[in-house]
This record gives C-alpha cells, structure tokens and sequence, in this order.
C-alpha cells in the first residue's frame, strides 16, 4: 500500500509552473492504488487488507529525528547563495535564491496478510520502504553589467530508504531500523569519489542491490453469507520496489580527507553543466565541477576536520540545457 504525505511551506505558486503537478500526481497515484487494491478484493470476494497506519507515521518519524535519517535526507546547504559563472554565458553572474521547499513522503508497507522470508540472517520480518521527494524553489539571479534578470525554476530531489523490522513494535520506531539507502543516480554516468586515506567508493548506483524474499499469502475467502469458505496460502518470489545501498556499505571518509570525484559520462552538447555541493573544511561548497573533456567531471574535495555529522551527502545538480535542470542525485558517505 501506498500513502502520501505532504510537507507544506509558503510559495508563489504561479511563478512556478509545474508546482501543482507534483502534487496533482501524488494524488493521483494514490486514488489510483487504492482503485487497483478496491478492484482485487471485489474480484477475489476476499476480506479488505489491513494496514497498521501506526508504521506509516512512525517511518517518517524515524527519517526526521534519528542521527542517520536527519543527516542523509537533510535540505538544508544543499542550493547555496553563491555567485558563479557558467560556460554557456560567460559575460553574467549568477546567484540562486532558495525560495522555499516541500517535503513529499511515499511510503509502502507490508500488508497484515503477508509475510516475508528475508532469509539468513533475518528470516520472516516485516520491511518497508519510503520515497522522500523534496522540491526546491529557485530563483536564478543573472547579472550581466546594470541589467538583472530572475528566473524561477524547480528542482526535484528523490531519495529512498529500505526498513527491516528488526526489534519487537513496542521499541522505539515500532522496531523499524534502515537497512538501505539510495540518494538516487547519475544519468548515464560512471562516478568513482577516491579518499586520499581510504577506499574508492562510488558514486553511481553500480553497487545498489534488489533485496529480494519469499512471500507467504493467506487470503480468506468468504461466501455470499460473510462466513468464511476457506484459507489458502501462497508462496512467490518479490522484491524491492528499486535498487538500495546496505548502509554498512556506504563508503568511509575519514575527517580531514581529500575526496578526488571523478565522473564518466556521455558527451553531450555544450550547454551541459553540473554542479556539486558539499561540506569542506573551507567551509560550503557550490559550484560548477570542471570539464577537462567532453566525457569527464571533476572535483576534490576536503572534507572538515572537525565534522559535526556522522553520516553526509555530496549532492549533484546537472543541467542538460541551459538554466534546465536534469538530474539531481546524493553521495552518501560516514565520517570516521
């Protein structure tokens, strides 16, 4: 099952055009799911599907207050109000004004009716995952002399997080921990980020792994007179709606390191840019990667030598054509 929750904050709507689709389409996916599951029980003549509406509230509760949930998902530092210049238009400065953001939760659960066999070392736990969808409003400032100009655009950062629940529901979170991360991937890209004490860790998704399960279905089957025909169970194989990064895995920097990030991709035109943005022990960082080639991104990075965060994210903005932007994408890494 699907749920969809909305985080609010003040906007100028009509300078954004596509600011109510987001939310058009959340809510519609939603009507839809709940069409689709209304469909299979009148079909089957089976019982509703019962859902704890508890675990809903209590995984977003856990992305907004545990140390690894604030600090992979967090907003805030990621669009700076820093100048730049752009290849494209070299003449201008260029500031981005960060309006305002929203906050968007999907989350799906595991319905009372299944259970799932994660096999060793797990066996038959529940799982969950939860789609945090942040939209940032932007104001393009471009300066070129005495003239000004603004433009609003909007940029839309996916990320996902996989649960187990691993202890008992009256512990904290209703047992739920996060096995997996996914701060979304490069567009046909390779990214390897090296540190200059420790191991290459990459940057693309060529690690994620599906986490995969046997499924155990009991469906009730109940007559015209609501007394129940009989019981069966079924047994297949799923999956995991995407692909996750085990948290155990994410790669290690230690405080104070070089990161050297080096990215591969597909020579496109021109106009084609991207930005990183970053902790450093210089303090933030936003600003346009260099292009020693068309087929090449590159930075380096030191990281702060006395890091307040245990868990941070080198985040990505790409731009396929000019103030268009393409894909926005989080390297996570743990700070040691």
């Amino acid at each position: 099952m699907i749920r969809v929750r909305r985080q609010k904050s003040a906007m100028k709507k009509n300078r954004y055009t596509n600011s109510r689709r987001v939310v058009g389409a959340a809510s519609l996916l939603t009507v839809l799911g709940c069409a689709v599951v209304a469909l299979l029980q009148t079909s089957c003549g089976s019982k509703p599907t019962v859902y704890d509406t508890y675990d809903f509230d209590e995984l977003i509760r856990y992305i907004q207050e545990t140390t690894e949930g604030r600090e992979l998902f967090r907003t805030e530092g990621l669009v700076r109000d820093f100048q730049y210049t752009k290849p494209t238009d070299p003449d201008a400065v260029f500031r981005d004004l960060l309006d305002s953001t929203t906050r968007h939760f999907h989350v799906t659960t595991t319905p009372d009716t299944v259970e799932k066999d994660h096999g060793e070392p797990f066996g038959i736990v529940d799982d969950a995952e939860v789609q945090v969808r942040d939209v940032f409003y932007v104001r393009i400032q471009r300066v070129e002399e005495t003239d000004t100009s603004i433009k609003y655009q909007q940029r839309v950062l996916d990320r996902f997080a996989y649960f187990l629940r691993l202890s008992s529901e009256d512990r904290p979170y209703r047992g739920w921990h996060m096995h997996g991360y996914n701060g979304g991937i490069p567009r046909e890209a390779f990214m390897e980020i090296t540190p200059s004490a420790g191991e290459m860790f990459r940057g693309d998704g060529l690690r994620f792994q599906d986490f995969r399960y046997l499924m155990y279905i009991t469906r009730s089957w109940y007559g015209d007179d609501d007394r129940l025909d009989s019981v069966t169970l079924d047994t297949m194989v799923g999956e995991s709606e995407r692909g996750y990064l085990l948290l155990d895995e994410i790669g290690r920097v230690r405080k104070g390191d070089h990161l050297f990030v080096d990215e591969e991709t597909e020579p496109y035109a021109n106009s084609v840019y991207q930005f990183i943005s970053v902790e450093s022990a210089d303090g933030p960082v936003y600003r346009l990667m260099q292009q020693p080639d068309s087929t090449h991104y590159v930075d380096t990075i030191q990281t702060p030598a006395a890091a307040n965060r245990i868990w941070d994210i080198i985040c990505f903005f790409e731009f396929q054509f000019v103030d268009r932007p393409g894909g926005i994408w989080c390297v996570p890494y743990h700070t040691q």
